[in-house]
């Protein structure tokens, strides 16, 4: 992050592709959620499933998630750099089906790491804070990789402003107004609700409606995308893929600019990503010149103890090696932030 310099950044731009999209789908079941999910990228979909929603699909590879190693483990493999090609050269798409069962699974984890049977026993809050970060971190990291992410939840109702004139209900997606899910729905560019509409005179189911717009005081559904259609009706993968990119268009001509296709946004991404990246050499050549004017300032004794908390005892910036990029990004920090708390000019 050392070479980060915010002088020399590209402007965002907006694709109507769905790769990189994130999209959360939710309803009652068989409203056609996993099947619609399944037909974005024919052959081209990794389900990961809490539940077997795949069943009744055929074209999909799938992994089946028993535990929180399991699901941390599929997410590496997806979104390592190591691996990262191997499993993009496979996937377009990555459906988490489903994902309200994820916080609970990431609950058990975190317990059986702490030794406790509840995080509540955990002081101050801190299993709790355990918990959000780990999920956070890992639903993160599916999130930025440019796949095209599914999150398909089940539905339940909320009473809000409880014991008040305002008390309302609300149908929301499932575990994604507590505390670890919070970021399922936080994250996604498109929230879908899905109404079934029962069935035809000749007791047919007939396919449901998908509403992308929140309606107060009934169901929570939204995005990014303020100029999206707010119904696909019938709910079906090509009424989909062609509400999103209306919404993509719709939101660039409100912007003054044209849409791009995935590939540009996604080099642009990448570039800014090795641009960040630093050498050994680049690092030391940050260090030095600030571990240089600490010491004449005369905090010699404070900026050693800095750099041997991350070398060890005899630590030198000159001796560092490759392994060592990483501590040296971390002492540069610190130096840094000891500098500006004594108010002493380094850069």
């Amino acid at each position: 992050m050392a070479n980060l310099d915010i002088t020399k950044l590209e402007e965002t731009v907006i694709s109507s592709s769905l790769a990189g999209k994130i999209i959360l789908i939710y309803g009652v079941n068989r409203t056609g959620k996993s099947m619609v999910a399944s037909q974005l990228f024919p052959s081209r979909t990794l389900f990961i499933a809490t539940e077997r929603g795949y069943n009744a699909i055929s074209g999909v590879r799938k992994v089946d998630i028993d535990s929180w190693n399991d699901f941390r483990t599929v997410i590496r493999q997806l979104t390592a750099k190591n691996k990262k090609d191997s499993a993009r050269a496979l996937y377009d798409c990555v459906v988490v089906d489903v994902a309200d069962r994820l916080p609970n699974i990431c609950n058990q984890y975190i317990c059986k790491s702490m030794g406790v049977e509840n995080l509540a026993e955990v002081p101050y809050g801190g299993g709790y804070a355990a918990l959000n970060k780990e999920f956070d971190s890992q639903i993160n990291k599916l999130a930025l990789s440019g796949y095209c992410v599914v999150l398909i939840c089940h539905e339940e109702t909320k009473v809000f402003n409880q014991k008040t004139e305002d008390e309302y209900e609300l149908i929301i997606p499932k575990n994604t107004f507590s505390k670890a899910g919070n970021c399922l729905k936080d994250i996604p560019d498109f929230i879908i609700f899905l109404e079934p509409q029962g069935v035809d005179e000749d007791g047919n189911v007939k396919l449901s409606i998908g509403h992308t717009a929140y309606h107060t005081k009934q169901f929570f559904a939204g995005g990014r995308f303020p100029e999206c259609p707010s119904i696909i009706n019938p709910f079906t993968a090509d009424n989909l893929k062609e509400t999103i990119k209306i919404a993509c268009e719709e939101r660039a001509k409100a912007l003054g600019t044209e849409c791009v296709d995935y590939e540009i946004t996604e080099k642009l991404d990448k570039e800014e990503k090795e641009s960040k990246k630093v050498t050994l050499s680049e690092m030391k050549d940050l260090v030095a010149p600030v571990f240089a004017k600490l010491v004449n300032a005369g905090y010699k004794d404070s900026v050693l103890a800095i750099v041997e908390n991350y070398l060890g005892a005899g630590g030198k910036i000159s001796k560092a090696t490759e392994s060592d990029v990483e501590k040296l990004q971390f002492i540069y920090n610190k130096l840094i932030d000891f500098a500006e708390e004594y108010e002493i000019e380094v850069e």
